[in-house]
């Protein structure tokens, strides 16, 4: 007995970009990193696997109030004055920090999304563990002091 096997074999380009805009000019964008390439797909289909083609809509970002609070070195800088703060978390400048960083959590989120379920899906059998990129056994010292129980008496906690 002879099984016949056919496999197809299907280019698949991709292109990308990291690009910053001040305001609503994305056509004066300055580039801050691309990359593009391509692989090849194998199926048993006569059909394409994908699209012949895609535009992903962008995935924009304010970072305004993260650039706003730069100090002369382009380090993080944020204070509260607490004589204007009804108590140290609610406040505007902390409902404004919240903002900021959630809207920076969301576009993180979805940059991954495209990386690790359209980008790096593309090929199936690129033999790469891809379940390696987690950032699950990255170690953040500043974690303890907000979990219950952390001590209040440790330094910058009242």
């Amino acid at each position: 007995m002879i099984t016949r096997v056919t496999e197809h074999f299907w280019g698949f380009d991709f292109e990308y970009r990291l690009i910053a805009f001040q305001g609503n000019t994305p056509e004066n964008a300055v580039v801050l990193a691309s990359r593009s390439g391509s692989t090849e797909i194998k199926t048993s289909a006569k059909t394409t696997p994908r699209p012949q083609e895609t535009v992903k809509p962008p995935v924009d970002v304010n970072i305004t109030w993260l650039l706003g609070h730069l100090d002369a070195e382009s380090r993080a800088s944020f204070s509260i004055d607490r004589a204007k703060a009804a108590t140290p978390r609610r406040n505007d400048p902390i409902d404004e920090a919240m903002t900021a960083l959630e809207d920076l959590y969301a576009w993180c989120a979805g940059v991954r999304q495209y990386f690790t379920h359209d980008l790096f899906t593309a090929q199936a059998d690129h033999g790469r563990d891809l379940s390696a990129i987690d950032d699950a056994q990255v170690f953040v010292p500043v974690v303890g002091l907000f979990e219950e129980g952390a001590d209040p008496k440790l330094p910058g906690r009242t």
